[in-house]
C-alpha cells in the first residue's frame, strides 16, 4: 500500500538508489512528477508511471546510474513499501514521447525550446497555474490575500537561480547563497502592479517519518492561481520564461521531493510535458470487484444489476450524462419536538448505486489527509468520538464554548470550488469531471405538496442549470462537503484554536471568552472565502457549566447526557489524539496495524486509523 501522496515514499527510495552520489549532485539535480498520486493499491503486474527531470552537467550520468539501480532495487529486511519489487518496463523521452533504449537518446530542453514555446503564447493574456502536488512557502499563508505576484515571482526566480547555481557548493551553503540573492531582489520588475487576478488555494498536511523516526513535512497549498499579463507589459517575456521553466523546476521548499510542481495553462491548453497515469483513477474506482463486493449491490434484482452495470459502462466509455434529480420531502422530529423538513434531490437507483461505489472507494483514499478535528461522514469516526473530544478539551480548562453551524451549507457550495478541490488533488483525471457532473445534474422539480394539492401541472418538470448547490441526497455530497470544509479546519488549527467539527456543525473550545470570540471572527473569514456563512440563530458563546447541546448530546463541564437515549461517550484519553505524532510511529503505517504503547507504565492497545 502506498500513501495518497507518493512524494512521501518514492523520492526517498530513488535517492536511496543514488546514495553513492554526493547530495549536491543528486538532490539538487532531480525533480519528480508523480501522476499516480491518489492510487494507493498496486497488485503484482500493475504498471506505475513517474517522471524524473534532470538538469545540470551531470544529468546523463545520474540518469544512467538511476536506471542501473532500478534494475537491481534494494534488498530490504524490513517492511518497507518499495525495495526490489519494481521492474523497469519502458523508458520514454518526456519531451518527444518516443520510446527509447538508452538514456543518451533523451531530448534536451534548451533555451531555444523555451523561446519557441513563449512565442506560441503571443496574444494570450490570461494564464492559470494548476498546482496538484502542493507548494510549501517559507512563511505559511494566513489568507488568500497574502499571495501576491511578487511572492510568486520570487519563488520562480529562486527555483531558476537554484537550478543554475554551482553544484560544487555544499548543499546548505548553496541554499543559503541562493536565498540571500533572492531576498535582495528590489528591482522594479519583481515589484510590479499586481497581475494576480484570483486564486483558490487550500492547504493539505503531508508528513512522513524517516528511518530515524523523525518527522518530515511535505505539506503544501494545492489549487489554482489566475494571472493576467498584458501583451504590452514591459517584462512579459521575462515572466513567461520563469512561468514556463518553473513548471519543471518546481517552486517553494522541498521541490526536490516532487512538491511545488504545477502546470501552466494558456487558452485552455497545458504548456507542460507531463505523463498520464498508467490507469485513470476513475477507472480504478469503478473496478468490477468493487461492485461484486458491495452488499447493497448484491441485494438488487438482476434487472437492476444490469442497469447499474450499464451506467458503469457509460462512465468508463466517457459517454455518461446524469439524469435529472428527483425531489423528495423528508420530515423528521428534532429533539426539541419541532419538525424539520428537508428536500432531498435523488438520482435514479442505477446511477445512485454507481455513485455509492465511487464514494466508498474515494472516501478511503482521501480520508488520510482530512483534518483530525473532523468527525462526520468519515470511516471509523462518529458523534460519540466527537463529544468525547469536547470533554477532553473541557477537562483541561477550555470551558468557553463557541457552538455554531453553517447556513445551508450544501445549498451554497460552489461547483467551481468543488472542481478546484478535486482538480488540485487528482490532476486532470476524469474523476473530478464525473463528480462535478453528478453534483450539478439538472433538477426535476416535482414537489410532494404540489402533487397532494393536485397541481402537478403547476409543479411541472422544471430543469435549471446551477452554479452552486450540491444535492442533499447524493452519496457524494457529504464527502465533498467535508473536502471543502477542510479549509476551515486548517485555518482554525493553524491559529491555535481547539475545535471539533461534525459535517457542517462545529464547536470551538477556549480558555476565555475573548479567545472564542477571536475564533468566531476566524470562522467567518475562512467561510467567506467560499461564499459560506454562519447560521446566526445557532451561533452562541457560552460556558460549559451552563450546558449546551451538540449532536444530540447535552454537554456540561462534568456530565454528558445523550438526549436520544443511547449510551454516553467514554472520555477520551489524553494520549489518543496525539498518538500518531509520537516519535517512531509512521503516519503511513498500514491501517489496521496494532500497536502497543506504554503510557505512565500502563499498556494501551491502539489500532492505526
Amino acid at each position: 500500500m502506498l500513501p495518497y501522496f507518493h512524494q512521501t515514499v518514492f523520492p526517498a527510495y530513488l535517492y536511496t538508489l543514488l546514495d553513492r552520489l554526493p547530495p549536491e549532485q543528486a538532490k539538487t539535480s532531480c525533480r519528480f512528477i508523480f501522476p499516480e498520486n491518489g492510487r494507493t493499491r498496486y497488485d503484482e503486474g500493475d504498471l506505475y508511471t513517474f517522471s524524473v527531470i534532470l538538469f545540470g552537467k551531470n544529468s546523463l550520468y545520474i540518469a544512467e546510474h538511476l536506471l542501473q539501480k532500478l534494475a537491481v532495487g534494494i534488498e530490504a529486511t524490513d517492511n518497507r513499501v518499495l525495495h526490489n519489487n519494481l521492474q523497469v518496463v519502458e523508458l520514454i523521452d518526456g519531451f518527444s514521447g518516443e520510446v527509447i533504449g538508452e538514456v543518451n537518446e533523451l531530448t534536451p530542453w534548451q533555451y531555444e525550446d523555451l523561446q519557441k514555446q513563449r512565442q506560441d503564447l503571443q496574444g494570450i493574456e490570461d494564464f492559470r497555474l494548476w498546482i496538484d502536488s502542493g507548494v510549501l512557502f517559507k512563511k505559511p499563508l494566513q489568507s488568500a490575500d497574502e499571495l501576491t505576484t511578487k511572492r510568486i515571482l520570487k519563488q520562480l526566480f529562486l527555483a531558476a537561480l537554484y537550478a543554475n547555481s554551482d553544484n560544487a557548493l555544499p548543499l546548505p551553503e548553496k541554499t543559503r547563497t541562493v536565498t540571500e540573492l533572492t531576498e535582495q531582489l528590489d528591482d522594479e520588475r519583481f515589484d510590479p502592479a499586481d497581475l494576480l487576478v484570483d486564486n483558490h488555494l487550500f492547504f493539505i498536511n503531508k508528513t512522513y517519518a524517516n528511518r530515524d523516526g523523525k518527522y518530515k513535512h511535505l505539506s503544501g497549498y494545492h489549487g489554482r492561481i489566475d494571472l493576467h499579463i498584458p501583451t504590452d507589459f514591459p517584462y512579459r517575456d521575462d515572466y513567461l520564461d520563469l512561468l514556463l521553466l518553473g513548471q519543471y523546476l518546481g517552486i517553494g521548499k522541498r521541490s526536490n521531493y516532487g512538491i511545488g510542481q504545477y502546470q501552466l495553462f494558456a487558452d485552455g491548453k497545458g504548456q507542460k510535458y507531463a505523463p498520464p497515469p498508467s490507469q485513470s483513477l476513475l477507472d480504478r474506482l469503478l473496478d468490477i470487484r468493487h461492485f461484486m463486493h458491495n452488499a447493497e449491490y448484491a441485494k438488487l434484482a438482476d434487472s437492476q444489476k444490469q442497469a447499474v452495470l450499464a451506467v458503469r459502462d457509460a462512465v468508463l466509455e466517457r459517454r455518461y450524462r446524469p439524469s435529472p434529480l428527483h425531489f423528495y420531502q423528508h420530515t423528521r422530529t428534532r429533539l426539541n419536538g419541532k419538525k424539520k423538513t428537508r428536500t432531498l434531490a435523488v438520482a435514479p437507483v442505477p446511477e445512485r448505486m454507481v455513485q455509492k461505489v465511487v464514494t466508498k472507494q474515494l472516501s478511503q483514499i482521501i480520508d488520510g489527509f482530512q483534518h483530525r478535528a473532523s468527525y462526520g461522514y468519515r470511516p471509523k469516526r462518529n458523534r460519540k468520538q466527537a463529544v468525547a473530544r469536547i470533554q477532553h478539551h473541557i477537562k483541561f480548562g477550555n470551558n468557553w464554548i463557541l457552538e455554531s453551524d453553517i447556513e445551508d451549507c450544501f445549498d451554497h457550495i460552489s461547483f467551481d470550488v468543488v472542481q478546484t478541490r478535486l482538480r488540485g488533488l487528482f490532476g486532470d483525471d476524469d474523476l473530478w469531471r464525473f463528480v462535478v457532473d453528478c453534483l450539478s445534474a439538472p433538477l426535476n422539480h416535482q414537489l410532494n405538496r404540489a402533487k397532494q394539492a393536485n397541481h402537478s401541472n403547476q409543479a411541472g418538470q422544471l430543469k435549471k442549470s446551477r452554479q452552486y448547490g450540491i444535492p442533499q441526497g447524493s452519496p457524494l455530497s457529504p464527502l465533498i462537503a467535508n473536502l471543502v470544509l477542510t479549509d476551515l479546519d486548517y485555518d482554525l488549527s493553524q491559529q491555535g484554536f481547539k475545535h471539533i467539527r461534525f459535517a457542517d456543525d462545529f464547536v470551538v473550545c477556549g480558555s476565555s471568552r475573548a479567545q472564542v470570540e477571536k475564533a468566531l471572527v476566524a470562522c467567518q473569514k475562512s467561510l467567506s472565502e467560499h461564499h459560506l456563512s454562519l447560521n446566526e440563530d445557532k451561533t452562541h458563546i457560552t460556558q460549559a457549566a451552563e450546558n449546551f447541546i451538540f449532536l444530540g448530546y447535552q454537554i456540561g463541564d462534568k456530565h454528558v447526557t445523550d438526549l436520544s437515549g443511547q449510551s454516553p461517550p467514554k472520555p477520551q484519553h489524553p494520549l489518543e489524539p496525539n498518538l500518531i505524532m509520537q516519535k517512531g510511529i509512521s503516519p503511513i503505517s498500514h491501517r489496521g496495524q496494532t500497536l502497543f504503547v506504554c503510557y505512565q507504565r500502563r499498556p494501551y492497545r491502539v489500532i492505526i486509523w
